[in-house]
């Protein structure tokens, strides 16, 4: 977690002041953090760790009279770092730190979340307040970019809100993404979905689709695959990563249910010089990967040996985070000249094995 202090940036003297947090997951987030008024603190959350944790503990002994959270949102649902804060987590893991927080708020304090999408659920909007003290806004469409169908305003509001939006004006007007998540429910691999909740492939294959980082948030339990997507390199379970996705697993696995030979990710590669998707960067936090395995075909380059991945054959960028390979198999193979950070390999447990060179 980063505070950024510039000039009277943050007035501590003052009896109540203004925060604004800032998951660096969203598109721009510097940018947006520097179109910011100068009296308001500014706070950066590490992306690796619990947000609403981080938050609680951010506010400190201070009086804040506004609280601006600028994240990637869902309906009834906002990513802060590692913590997905939603209807269920609001009332049972989050609830007792979140009640902490009327301490650190003047009797008339606004939070103003912004996140796309995330007051289509009324309810959780007006149990946040019930919870912290304050009156809440958000949006119940897409925030962010007027191109993709998004704005600023905060549509929904339970109780009486007197902050405005600080974001410049001209920053709003520039934006080229939208603040929004592809949430995935609990075991679904389908490649179906309506709005931003729908199957795992459904979800990676739309956030291919957008010119802006993309997270997709699992709904935690085992996402099984037993039929090959595409062949990008190997047998791959999931679309090729062809753009900026980060995937918050909540504790989810993603695992090969039958004795089918398949990896389940292929990261498309950022040197042009060889052929794929679309240039990927991918990080995982918080997921297992289970029983991948993936063989090279025949062919008179020797590929019938080459151990074509594990979990992943990546020739972009792979961030694991809180990734817990396991039980990923792959044979021995040639080495290939790739700008990838790791190409094919076995993984087991949590250490990287780069298989031995064929003699």
């Amino acid at each position: 977690m980063k505070t950024k202090h510039s000039g009277s940036k943050s007035r501590s003297s003052d009896k109540s002041q203004a925060i604004a947090f800032i998951d660096p997951a969203i598109s721009d987030s510097q940018t947006i953090a520097d179109s910011l008024p100068a009296n308001i603190q500014t706070v950066f959350l590490d992306p690796a760790a619990d947000g609403i944790e981080q938050i609680t503990n951010a506010l400190g002994g201070n009086k804040y009279s506004a609280i601006h959270i600028i994240s990637h949102g869902n309906t009834g649902s906002i990513q802060l770092g590692t913590a997905q804060l939603n209807a269920a987590t609001l009332q049972t893991k989050y609830r007792e730190m979140l009640q902490k927080w009327r301490a650190n708020l003047t009797p008339e304090a606004d939070i103003l979340l912004y996140g796309c999408n995330v007051a289509e659920n009324t309810e959780f909007i007006d149990n946040l307040s019930q919870i912290t003290g304050a009156d809440i806004a958000a949006s119940n469409n897409k925030t962010g970019s007027n191109k993709l169908g998004g704005d600023w305003d905060l549509e929904y509001r339970s109780g009486s809100i007197e902050t405005a939006v600080p974001i410049a004006i001209d920053t709003q007007k520039n934006y080229s993404s939208v603040l929004a998540t592809f949430t995935v429910p609990a075991g679904d691999t389908s490649n179906t979905g309506t709005g931003t909740t729908g199957g795992l492939v459904w979800a990676i294959n739309q956030a291919n689709a957008t010119p802006e980082p993309d997270t997709i948030v699992l709904g935690g339990g085992t996402y099984s695959f037993a039929t090959v997507n595409n062949w990008w390199y190997g047998p791959n379970a999931l679309p090729a990563i062809a753009s900026d996705i980060t995937i918050e697993g909540n504790g989810a696995n993603l695992t090969r249910s039958r004795d089918d030979r398949l990896r389940l990710f292929y990261v498309g590669a950022i040197d042009p010089n060889y052929h794929s998707p679309g240039a990927g960067s991918l990080t995982l936090r918080n997921l297992t990967l289970q029983n991948g395995l993936a063989l090279g075909g025949t062919s008179f380059l020797g590929g019938g040996g080459a151990g074509m991945g594990g979990a992943i054959f990546n020739q972009g960028n792979t961030h694991p985070g809180k990734r817990h390979p396991d039980g990923q198999q792959s044979p021995r193979r040639q080495q290939h000249r790739t700008s990838a950070r790791s190409n094919g390999g076995t993984q087991q447990g949590r250490r990287w094995h780069r298989p031995r060179r064929q003699q």
